[in-house]
């Protein structure tokens, strides 16, 4: 498992997902969004330097996390949430 924690404005969204899942949702993003949620949640890269590095505005990187931040939450929700199955009584 891996804690996952994404500030956007107004919003924090933590998740423990195991890391084959958080992986399979990254690859549904697009390479940009991918990129830049990588750079600046997992690298804690400013938007201006996600923007230096990526060679685009940082309107641009914001608008990519948001975009990506929808996408990721979407397809995280979709992911099966492993239960316990219960055990009844006989």
């Amino acid at each position: 498992m891996r804690a996952v924690t994404f500030q956007a404005p107004g919003e924090v969204l933590v998740a423990d997902v195991p890391e084959p899942e958080l992986l399979d949702a990254l690859a549904l993003l697009t390479s940009r969004q991918r990129a830049v949620l990588v750079l600046r949640y997992f690298n804690d890269l400013t938007e201006v330097q996600t923007a230096e590095v990526l060679g685009c505005s940082p309107g641009t990187v914001k608008s990519n996390a948001s975009r990506g931040l929808a996408r990721l939450r979407e397809s995280l929700a979709l992911v099966p949430n492993p239960r316990p199955n219960p055990t009844r009584e006989l």
